[in-house]
């Protein structure tokens, strides 16, 4: 990982601990390896108000995919760190995004497979910090996700590192998977993004502009959250508004809408 961006991951999510030696045991993970677990002090002082009273947090560090550092990069910005929620643990796990670097099959790592041969990858989130928490509101009983956790959705601290991470890895292209990922790149840009429709009407053509303050532009396609959360026919009407036949796999559908954008720069 760029010392950069390290250096970004213990300003704003985690203190006092070596993240070099947190990546290097991500890069050597084994499937017979421990989850890699941190006290909840290691998180910095900015969350400390999401948890004393939560579980099961997991923070996924950014992590890239790379096998060149001169291929055109791509920055996919997912929603969270989610994690199943069920052991009640009040320590920190330690994941990428997607859980790429475990290898595991799932729609995410299709996608990213497709992709990283012809592209250098950043992968991230724009909540960093995932929890459970009682939902006094509906139910005490009832267990709820932090990005349901209004306070916790509404920080700025969320936009603030979001959009210093975009400017240190200059991406040539930001893919947002969901709502959530899409309507952050527009609060963070300089001039606010016209979305024309919801993201699963959306014909992205040659993507949106996304504007730096220094009104640099980069390129940016939001894509309906690739999971079987959202349905099938959500993705049908994505890709038929992008000249995609609707019966395509929504895997080879988000690689083929990327690739068209990245050829047209």
């Amino acid at each position: 990982m760029d010392d950069k961006i390290k250096k970004m991951i213990t300003k704003y999510l985690l203190k006092d601990v070596n993240i070099d030696e947190i990546y290097e045991k991500i890069n050597n993970h084994k499937e017979d390896d421990k989850t890699i677990e941190l006290e909840k002090t290691k998180l910095q002082p900015i969350y400390d108000q999401w948890v004393k009273n939560f579980s099961d947090f997991q923070i996924d560090l950014p992590f890239w995919v790379r096998s060149n550092e001169n291929k055109n990069k791509i920055m996919i910005i997912g929603q969270d760190a989610n994690n199943d929620g069920k052991e009640n643990s009040k320590k920190i796990k330690i994941n990428t995004p997607y859980s790429y670097h475990n290898n595991e099959d799932n729609v995410y790592k299709e996608i990213l497979d497709k992709l990283k041969n012809n592209y250098d990858l950043y992968l991230t989130d724009l909540y960093k910090l995932f929890f459970w928490y009682k939902n006094t509101i509906i139910n005490t009983q009832v267990a709820a996700k932090s990005h349901q956790f209004p306070n916790y959705i509404n920080d700025e601290i969320h936009y603030k590192v979001l959009l210093e991470e975009i400017n240190l890895v200059q991406p040539d292209l930001i893919v947002t998977f969901g709502n959530n990922a899409r309507s952050a790149l527009n609060i963070i840009s300089k001039t606010p993004i016209n979305f024309k429709n919801l993201v699963s009407k959306d014909n992205l053509k040659e993507g949106y502009n996304f504007v730096l303050e220094n009104n640099s532009i980069i390129k940016f396609a939001p894509l309906p959250h690739p999971s079987n959360a959202t349905r099938q026919s959500a993705w049908d009407n994505f890709l038929g508004a992008n000249n995609i036949a609707k019966n395509t796999k929504r895997t080879d559908g988000a690689v083929e809408i990327i690739n068209n954008i990245m050829n047209k720069q």
